[in-house]
């Protein structure tokens, strides 16, 4: 992924909020990435990395840019709707919205924090 013309905020911020979620208890996410090949992964681990450090600082310090959020995901489209995967039976709310990014294909994809 990489930042886009068009998003609100730098992809450095969306993937510290990421890092939030993580720290305010969900702690199911994938596995580190660690075999970057070329300049672009490294460029994108390199970025992650001071972004998941930012979040431990600012987590450390009381300061939390999502409101509490504990999950997160990745949508095609900007809506606004809350996040409901098939086995919740309500949603959770949208806490915090970031982007429009450029993913790998070449499409726009927008980073959502939820309760």
């Amino acid at each position: 992924m990489s930042d886009s013309d068009k998003a609100n905020e730098p992809l450095t911020n969306a993937r510290e909020k990421i890092g939030e979620v993580f720290l305010n208890g969900n702690h199911t996410m994938a596995g580190p990435i660690t075999n970057a090949k070329s300049t672009q992964e490294k460029a994108a681990l390199a970025d992650s990395l001071q972004a998941a450090r930012l979040a431990v600082l600012n987590h450390g310090s009381g300061h939390d840019t999502t409101g509490g959020a504990t999950h997160y995901n990745q949508r095609p489209t900007d809506s606004r709707t809350p996040m409901r995967p098939k086995d919740w039976t309500s949603g959770a709310p949208l806490h915090t919205q970031s982007g429009p990014y450029n993913n790998s294909l070449n499409r726009l994809r927008f980073i959502n924090t939820y309760e």
